[in-house]
């Protein structure tokens, strides 16, 4: 025998036994009486203490379980549990009965499901537990409920978390890490709206993640957009857990700096929240600070005071989802503090003449930088970002006045490149990009047309994947040198080198036997001289080879008669020369 107190209760019970309580929350206006069901063989035993205080011992006599009724018209008073064999318990909600705000397990005894345990129980707003290590069932056991978060406990057994959470609308954090997923997530936290955080889930396959939505939160930060979606989609199963550095499903507080580019024009920028409640601190260049707050999706910050001495306007936020610079009137912009922003999209669309200088922490959340410095002209260089789960760079950069770009930048799961580098005219070089994920390059170099070099150049090779090169180098003009590239995952390359007409070799095409479309794939390069190999395996029959290679006046290999059979007889050619 052992004592626990807890609540101002002493309870004594058997080691192993399992010990659940219950907290009254309502009192039922017909019924003083608390309904639940115990699941336990046949002729055992389950103990329970009434709001009173007094102990009454029932016995299971059929269907290995027992409905039982207890007194409960005491308001915050506690109803106990225990039994030895108690597999499984649910409570009931029965209209005009008693209800339950809280339920805390002391000891696991011999329970191995939580199935549908306080399912409905919307004045629940609490559960607490022991580590449950042998429970194997979570399914709906907390659907429906008003609890806020779920505590870091042991849940390693558990295999089926269908609507666990589901409708709990006030939950904003999962402390605990259902390391074991195999059965089904479906629905898991669909109707959580201000889920912001999750220790940890591992999903098998993609069967146990059909039907209802896993995750139904705009708000939720980690996982990031990319690694739900791999929890939901990657037919071989993800492992998700928390990032180690975040503490206790603690963000912080977002922080930005932006340096003043004159001391006559005000700023103005747009805040977007994580919820409808906005609430923004603004320092101005004088020292005043200013709070605003709104209710709804975004607000708009207009008129920050630049005539003090300082030059620098400091921008907290928490919960913050994204934030937009308005006007062309900032120099600099140094992100100090990630909060939680997710998305940096437009962050200096078209406001970056006098903008020259970005600095960033480490941006764990970010799943898009969509148009972050499109037009920024006065923008000639940028450092190394950290965005490790930045999944979108569509006109990341496009037509900025960037000359070069850091190297060991890591695309780490990003697929969508189209127009990253579009119209960069100042570019002249690029260092190697490994693009191991990317799958949309329509258009990424665009019009570069004073770039000459790219170091290397990696696409993926995933067989899954299909990659669009479709105007990639388009309007290249001044690029003479092209690494080996493997194109083995493109299906266009609608023209991916038009008029690059200072490009003499190209190495790596032996590799394009997925490519259906070549339409002027190569139409104005009138300094090429030689490929090394073309596989034209798959070319579709409206490819005409006078116009894949319209105007290649210096192309020798292949020749005439070669390029007619890679376009239209779907011959997989290699040059018995080479090239240099």
């Amino acid at each position: 025998m052992r004592n626990r107190f807890k609540n101002s209760i002493t309870h004594f019970y058997e080691i192993n036994t399992g010990n659940v309580q219950f907290t009254i929350g309502e009192v039922g206006s017909s019924y003083n009486k608390l309904n639940f069901t115990v699941y336990s063989p046949n002729s055992s035993t389950v103990d329970v203490t009434d709001s009173h205080g007094v102990k009454t011992t029932y016995t299971v006599t059929s269907n290995n379980k027992i409905d039982i009724n207890a007194d409960a018209h005491l308001l915050n008073s506690i109803i106990t549990v225990e039994a030895i064999q108690m597999s499984r318990f649910t409570i009931n909600t029965i209209n005009d009965y008693s209800k339950v705000s809280k339920i805390e397990i002391f000891e696991q005894g011999a329970l191995t499901s939580l199935e549908d345990m306080a399912n409905g129980s919307n004045l629940l707003t609490e559960f607490v537990s022991v580590d449950l290590p042998n429970v194997t069932n979570m399914n709906s056991a907390l659907r429906d409920t008003a609890i806020t978060s779920f505590p870091d406990i042991d849940v390693s057994g558990v295999t089926d978390v269908g609507s666990m959470f589901y409708g709990c609308s006030e939950l904003t954090a999962i402390n605990a890490n259902f390391s074991n997923v195999t059965v089904n997530s479906s629905g898991w936290t669909y109707g959580a709206n201000k889920l912001k955080c999750i220790t940890g889930i591992t999903t098998y396959n993609t069967t146990q993640t059909t039907g209802i939505a896993m995750f139904d939160s705009n708000v939720l930060v980690t996982p990031t957009e990319y690694e739900k979606d791999q929890l939901i989609n990657n037919p071989d199963g993800y492992s998700y857990t928390k990032p180690a550095y975040l503490d206790n499903c603690s963000f912080g507080i977002f922080e930005i700096n932006l340096i003043k580019a004159n001391s006559t024009n005000n700023i103005d920028i747009r805040v977007y929240g994580l919820d409808d409640n906005i609430s923004c601190t603004v320092i101005d260049t004088t020292g005043n600070s200013t709070t605003y707050t709104y209710t709804g999706t975004f607000l708009n910050i207009t008129g920050i005071d630049v005539s003090g001495a300082s030059d620098t306007i400091n921008i907290t936020m928490p919960n913050i989802n994204r934030i937009i610079l308005l006007n062309n009137n900032v120099k600099e912009a140094h992100i100090v503090n990630e909060g939680t922003l997710k998305d940096l999209s437009g962050f200096n669309n078209n406001y970056g003449y006098n903008f020259d200088t970005f600095t960033s922490v480490t941006l764990h959340y970010v799943d898009t930088v969509v148009n972050m410095f499109r037009n920024n002209k006065g923008l000639s260089a940028i450092p190394r970002l950290e965005i490790p789960f930045c999944r979108n760079y569509q006109s990341f950069l496009e037509g900025s006045g960037i000359n070069s770009f850091p190297t060991d930048w890591q695309f780490n799961v990003a697929t969508n490149f189209s127009k990253m580098f579009y119209g960069c005219s100042s570019l002249t070089t690029l260092p190697q990009l490994d693009f191991l994920k990317g799958t949309n390059f329509n258009s990424t170099f665009h019009n570069c047309s004073s770039l000459t070099d790219i170091a290397g150049i990696t696409f993926s090779t995933d067989t899954s994947d299909t990659v669009n090169l479709s105007n990639i180098w388009y309007g290249c003009s001044s690029l003479d040198n092209l690494p080996n590239i493997d194109v083995s995952r493109a299906t266009t390359m609608y023209r991916s080198f038009y008029n690059c007409s200072s490009l003499t070799y190209i190495h790596g095409l032996g590799t394009s036997g997925n490519v259906t479309d070549f339409y002027n794939t190569f139409s104005g390069c009138t300094n090429l001289v030689c490929l090394d190999a073309m596989d034209g395996s798959s070319s579709q029959t409206s490819n005409d080879p006078a116009n894949v290679f319209n105007n290649c006046t210096s192309l020798i290999a292949p020749n005439s008669t070669e390029q007619v059979d890679i376009i239209d007889n779907n011959i997989n050619w290699t040059n018995p020369n080479s090239c240099p």
